[in-house]
């Protein structure tokens, strides 16, 4: 599954979760609902939940067609550029 497609899913799922459960819609944790509901497991909900802190602002890094895996991989890296070159930076930030 490409990048945009899993982190654009996980980010309204996430804000789902928050909205309902501040209404007291539901009880327990981020990570045991996606257990529970979504059937994902914890390594791979802490993978989203480090690339979602890392890559929310960069709306072009939605669309990669790289797996969340290799993202996840390459994140270092990524970031590095990002930080590296403010070129770099704002084209990634905008659509």
């Amino acid at each position: 599954m490409q990048y945009h497609g899993i982190f654009s899913i996980w980010c309204a799922a996430y804000d789902a979760f928050e909205w309902n459960k501040g209404r007291g819609e539901i009880g327990g944790t981020w990570v045991s609902w996606l257990n529970h509901i979504v059937n994902i497991s914890d390594s791979y909900t802490r993978q989203l939940r480090t690339l979602a802190r890392k890559f929310i602002a960069y709306k072009k890094i939605h669309y990669l067609g790289i797996s969340v895996s290799e993202l996840y991989y390459r994140r270092v890296e990524i970031i590095s550029m990002l930080e590296s070159n403010e070129d770099w930076r704002n084209f990634w930030l905008n659509l």
